[in-house]
């Protein structure tokens, strides 16, 4: 449990999802991003999504950001 609800629910939409990735032949397309805390947006998830998108885009490889996320 996080501080909202049941991260049961958020695995189990999760798994759904990436049968029907993995159906389609592009499970490595799908993430899960489990966000701290509750409902509020911090700079830190602000700059998971820019570098999710950038990366997305194209602006930024996938091994790049690997080596700067934080530690922890």
């Amino acid at each position: 449990r996080d501080a909202v609800g049941e991260v049961w629910g958020d695995h189990q939409c999760y798994n759904a999802v990436k049968e029907v990735y993995r159906l389609l032949g592009h499970e490595q397309n799908l993430g899960f991003y489990a966000s701290p805390g509750a409902h509020e947006v911090t700079p830190v998830m602000i700059d998971a999504y820019l570098d999710w998108l950038d990366i997305q885009f194209g602006a930024l490889p996938e091994e790049e950001y690997g080596a700067k996320k934080p530690a922890g």
